[in-house]
């Protein structure tokens, strides 16, 4: 049971960073700057 709640959990995070990461580069591309919190994201996951 609780290796499915963590994948759920992980699913649910990674889904949230997508999100969050294509909501920056979207804001960033209207701005014309290469953002570098998305770097940091990714390293992170």
């Amino acid at each position: 049971m609780e290796k499915v709640i963590q994948n759920k959990d992980t699913t649910f995070s990674n889904f949230m960073i997508q999100a969050c990461e294509h909501v920056l580069r979207d804001l960033w591309d209207k701005k014309k700057k290469i953002p570098k919190k998305v770097d940091f994201f990714n390293k992170i996951s």
